[in-house]
């Protein structure tokens, strides 16, 4: 029995390494023959839906990860063998956001025939049904180089919050996706060239540990600020440190469906309005749905591939991020590298032996919400993978590869503000009683 599950294992391996190469090449005019009969904006969900809670409940998450594309996303198709009136507001569990458009394009049908006819012709498929994602027609499915996200909410072995989160970016063609980066990035470049004018000789890296409560105590105008996500549920914090750019990078806290990510985005989208100088940051394909839901934001957020397996110093010269487990290592290092030789860190504290972590790290007050437990009972799986992984060692692994080669390959100079509980930010420990405010 171990032997014919590590075979089984092996093959589906195997088949989602060739669903991923097949993916990268299908634009190519033999996979375009081989999907002539599909559907490109097609989206259908799979199994069909037997009861109206789970219904109701993928319904909502849709409303939010699969906004109308047009030109790429023209149908989302529900089915049930129930009750076939489309669910109302009023249904839309508390836990899950407000939808920000429209839904025109949501079907909810009826028929088994109808049903597999739409399988057939849709290039994306979604299975929501738990222990479906092995199943013989899905192994099919992706043999014939159909994209299949598996959001089972109840399955510890998927990452519904990552599949659904990804599924706007997958929706859009290759080209539409080079596309996409491509003026972020030209946006980008210029951006970086106009701030390079100012002269200033550093950039400061803010996290949200304990410590960032003491930014109000220093003058940081004579430098670039980047600063990290959940800042912007403190205004009075923005006013004074006056960032450059505020990055995000989580699919659950910041681009997911609960009441937690909306409010998150509600004040990020204000921070943006009341100071159009600031540049929000994200990766690719989960940050994606940001800009599908709010496309008038584009011009204040730069997407950027997340691809590269190292950190990258210079994103005017290879614009792409590492696949990092956090937004200090993934995006903060390299837009603050970007910007200035000299690094300065405040609130990256790392684990706090003082106070509670919440997930791996403390906070500073004032930047998470009371309503972060909508966020986990939304995605109840994130948190159990989120502990259950040695991401606090990762962490402090990737931070030390990373400034240990921008020290001795790139001319790159880290000092910290604060004393930190990882040992390589607190051995660059400095005083900077001269830009005190």
């Amino acid at each position: 029995m171990g032997a014919t599950g590590n075979l089984k294992k092996r093959l589906l391996k195997l088949v989602d390494l060739w669903s991923a190469v097949f993916h990268d090449h299908e634009e190519s005019w033999p996979a375009r023959l081989f999907l002539c009969y599909q559907k490109d904006s097609l989206v259908c969900y799979h199994p069909a839906f037997p009861d109206r809670e789970a219904l109701v409940d993928h319904w909502f998450r849709a409303r939010w990860y699969l906004p109308p594309l047009p030109g790429y996303l023209s149908r989302v198709a529900f089915f049930t063998s129930g009750d076939p009136t489309p669910p109302s507001e009023d249904e839309r569990p508390a836990y899950i956001c407000e939808p920000p458009q429209e839904a025109p394009h949501f079907r909810l049908c009826r028929g088994t025939l109808h049903r597999w006819w739409a399988l057939l012709r849709s290039h994306h498929i979604v299975v929501w049904k738990k222990g479906l994602n092995a199943s013989p027609w899905v192994v099919l499915w992706k043999l014939l180089g159909k994209h299949v996200a598996y959001v089972a909410i109840d399955d510890k072995g998927g990452r519904e919050y990552a599949d659904y989160c990804e599924l706007p970016w997958r929706v859009l063609s290759p080209r539409k996706r080079r596309a996409v980066n491509h003026s972020s990035r030209m946006r980008f470049d210029d951006h970086v060239a106009e701030l390079k004018d100012l002269g200033l000789d550093r950039a400061y890296v803010f996290g949200n540990g304990p410590s960032l409560e003491t930014a109000v105590d220093y003058d940081f105008s004579n430098g670039y600020s980047v600063m990290c996500n959940s800042v912007v549920n403190n205004p009075a914090l923005l006013d004074h440190v006056k960032p450059h750019f505020v990055v995000a990078g989580d699919p659950v806290n910041h681009f997911g469906c609960s009441a937690y990510a909306d409010k998150y985005r509600q004040n990020l989208f204000r921070a943006l309005d009341e100071r159009p100088s600031l540049r929000l940051v994200i990766p690719d394909f989960h940050g994606y749905v940001l800009l599908a839901n709010y496309p008038q934001y584009e011009k204040q957020i730069f997407i950027i591939p997340m691809k590269a397996k190292v950190v990258n110093f210079d994103l005017t010269r290879e614009y792409r991020i590492p696949v990092f487990w956090s937004v200090l290592n993934a995006l903060m290092i390299p837009v603050a590298c970007t910007l200035a030789n000299e690094i300065y860190t405040l609130g990256c504290d790392g684990m706090s032996r003082n106070r509670d972590n919440e997930d791996f790290w403390a906070h500073a007050k004032g930047v998470i919400d009371e309503r972060i437990d909508d966020a986990h009972r939304c995605h109840p799986t994130f948190d159990l993978h989120r502990k259950s992984h040695p991401e606090y060692v990762r962490v402090q692994l990737d931070l030390a590869q990373s400034v240990i080669r921008a020290e001795n390959e790139h001319n790159k100079r880290f000092h910290a503000i604060n004393h930190s509980h990882m040992a390589l930010l607190d051995a660059r420990h400095v005083d900077l009683e001269k830009i005190r405010a």
